[in-house]
Formats: structure tokens, sequence, C-alpha cells
């Protein structure tokens, strides 16, 4: 079974990152034969540290291992922020960018 689709994702992580004070910005399922990577990209009015992708990563990794979506189908879990070069789209985005530079 392949990994489920971007939008069956959001549905499994989106009240759990909210719950630990995130919003998902986005996801991004990306495969490579076999392999995948699922990619969160989360934000936060305080950004997001290194410890706290590290950790929102476990928490995220027990949610998917909770259902059975994913099978027995290999993938690699990454959860980093959307980074400077994103577009500003929602009020929350220009909000967390006052103060900076914007095109």
């Amino acid at each position: 079974m392949p990994v489920p689709p971007p939008e069956r994702i959001v549905e499994l992580v989106s009240d759990l990152l909210a719950e630990e004070g995130y919003d998902l910005e986005d996801v991004v399922v990306t495969s490579a034969g076999k392999h995948s990577t699922v990619r969160l990209l989360v934000d936060s009015d305080a950004g997001l540290s290194l410890d706290e992708a590290a950790r929102l990563s476990r928490v995220v990794s027990e949610a998917f291992d909770s259902v059975s979506d994913f099978g027995e189908a290999p993938y690699m879990l990454e959860v980093t922020s959307p980074g400077v070069g994103r577009p500003l789209v929602h009020d929350r985005h220009w909000r967390r960018a006052q103060g900076r530079k914007a095109k």
C-alpha cells in the first residue's frame, strides 16, 4: 500500500499539530520508487526550532503508526518550517512577517 495522498495526511495531523500550537502550512509527498518522503511544513507565531521539529516528528510518527493508512510502505517523515521564500497568502503569514522586508 502506498503512502496516503496529502489530503488524507492533512486529515490525520492538522488537529494534532493545532493542539501542539502549530499550523500545518503544507504537505508534500514525493515518491521515488518504493520509497516516499512525507514533508510537513509547520509554523507558529513563535516559529519552529530544531528541537520542536524533532519532537513534532515523533508525535506525528506515532499518529501515523496508529492508523493503517501507511501499511508497510517505507517512507521518510520530515517536519520543517516553510522558510523565508514562501508566499504570504494568509493573514497569519503577514502577521508573522511584520518588521521584515517582503516582496
